[in-house]
């Protein structure tokens, strides 16, 4: 493998963890597609992928992006708005609920230059499809009946493609969690 397929067969990523009940609603949600016939598909944590990480975020770096998060946001309730898909990585699809998240560009600004990207659309990830076959699925996809948490965290989620049995699979490690402050703050200390 050479370091130009290395580099898009791996990767680490910046998620939001949603809250153990709104996983467990995810994890529901995903297992009921697959039992309803889904096919092609590869599981997914039920994280959301904020931004392509050039190198894991520090436990001071993490924390600091969590306050801004739930700052820059203004929100105390995070709600799925229905069911969406977008790029994950070259040639991979996430499919899931997009949430009413928008990050900028000044959010992520404690990270150093660490974020490689940043996620235009924010989706709780059920699922991965290749990409070619991902806005096939995505008309097929019911959406979630209701999905809405307040507490979140944030963590570094290391990502990379497997072979397991000659067929391709992808493996995730998801780091310590950092969790986001219940309320709105009126500053933040820098680092």
């Amino acid at each position: 493998m050479n370091n130009e397929t290395a580099k898009q067969s791996a990767g680490t990523f910046l998620v939001l963890v949603p809250h153990r009940d709104a996983r467990q609603k995810l994890q529901k949600y995903s297992e009921a597609l697959l039992k309803n016939g889904l096919a092609g598909v590869y599981i997914f944590p039920c994280v959301a992928p904020l931004a392509r990480l050039s190198q894991p975020l520090s436990a001071g770096e993490l924390k600091q992006t969590a306050c801004l998060l739930r700052n820059t946001t203004g929100l105390t309730m995070i709600t799925a708005l229905g069911v969406s898909t977008a790029a994950f990585s070259e040639n991979l699809t996430i499919h899931g609920p997009c949430l009413n998240l928008t990050i900028s560009d000044d959010l992520l600004s404690v990270t150093k230059n660490k974020a490689a990207g940043i996620f235009p659309l924010i989706l709780a990830g059920v699922f991965l499809t290749l990409k070619d076959t991902g806005k096939q699925l995505c008309i097929s996809v019911p959406p979630l009946d209701k999905l809405e948490f307040r507490a979140a965290a944030i963590a570094n989620m290391h990502w990379k493609k497997v072979k397991i049995n000659g067929e391709i699979a992808y493996k995730w490690k998801i780091g310590k969690l950092s969790w986001l402050p219940k309320k709105v703050t009126k500053a933040s200390k820098p680092l």
